[in-house]
């Protein structure tokens, strides 16, 4: 749990820059995006641009576990809505087990803190037009918390464990790995897809503790709208502010108009706490 000067610092490595946006023949942040369940070509694309492409690899994440029995109208509604740590890795692959699959959603938090909470679709059949929403969060009181921010967790190729060979002498893995946060649109989705949402909750200094609740609405073209409940437990305690230095990874570029621009992201990092960013520079020799 950390407040919104007590983000935990983090660094990501991408391989290559890819100039289009995966998997959608369409421009544009407001484009609707299409996700396809067989693996898209970008680890192999961002390979061959590189420039060396006997360096590296390309590595997928295996998810063998099967789908678990499904209630009837489970099966039914096209989809099932599961629930992991924020921390754990979901890839568009991964397979819900069924202690996992919830309509309700729950965590806890300190005034004055961003606190993220995240849950998945894993899709049963083609899903058009896919759409999340989130109510505001009300206490028995009356008292309010803004509705949550709903972004949708997307993968880029990234180094895997670094630049470390996968073995003495050979080539650097490189795999999809779920990377950053992009602003939500309507999505295409295939069937036997894993979709990943991310919401951040700002809860302000003077809200009063108690518990506040929300309702979570899935909908898309083919089928009703269908409802996930979320909890939030404000505590009655305060976080102490750091007093340190705290900061991100640079990634020195923009990030093709999905998520913002690097002022924007500067913006984002500065509202969480970030007052500092790691910038790894490079010097070239010039013809």
């Amino acid at each position: 749990m950390v407040n919104s000067n007590q983000t935990v610092a983090c660094s990501l490595i991408v391989a290559a820059v890819c100039g289009s946006v995966a998997e959608t023949g369409e421009t544009g942040s407001s484009a609707r995006l299409r996700l396809n369940a067989g693996h898209d070509d970008d680890v192999a694309r961002c390979i061959r641009e590189s420039g060396q492409a006997d360096d590296f690899i390309e590595t997928q994440y295996v998810d063998d576990a099967s789908l678990p029995a499904l209630r009837p109208e489970e099966q039914q509604r096209g989809y099932v809505v599961f629930h992991r740590h924020w921390m754990d890795l979901v890839f568009p692959n991964s397979i819900p087990k069924r202690a996992e699959i919830t309509d309700n959603l729950e965590s806890f938090v300190a005034p004055g803190e961003y606190e993220p909470v995240t849950f998945c679709v894993r899709t049963l059949k083609e899903l058009k037009g896919l759409e999340v929403k989130v109510s505001e969060l009300v206490s028995q009181n009356g008292g309010r918390i803004a509705a949550p921010q709903v972004q949708i967790v997307r993968c880029v190729p990234r180094l895997l464990r670094g630049e470390e060979p996968l073995y003495d002498g050979g080539p650097v893995g490189v795999m999809n790995m779920p990377t950053y946060l992009e602003h939500p649109r309507l999505l295409d989705v295939a069937a036997g897809r894993t979709v990943q949402y991310w919401l951040t909750v700002k809860v302000d200094n003077d809200v009063a503790q108690g518990k506040y609740e929300g309702e979570i609405s899935i909908c898309h073209t083919q089928g009703q709208s269908v409802s996930t409940n979320i909890t939030l437990k404000v505590l009655p305690v305060r976080l102490v502010e750091p007093s340190h230095v705290l900061g991100f990874w640079d990634f020195q570029r923009d990030y093709h108009g999905e998520i913002g621009q690097l002022d924007e992201v500067y913006q984002i990092m500065s509202r969480h706490g970030m007052n500092a960013v790691f910038s790894k520079a490079w010097i070239f020799d010039l013809p």
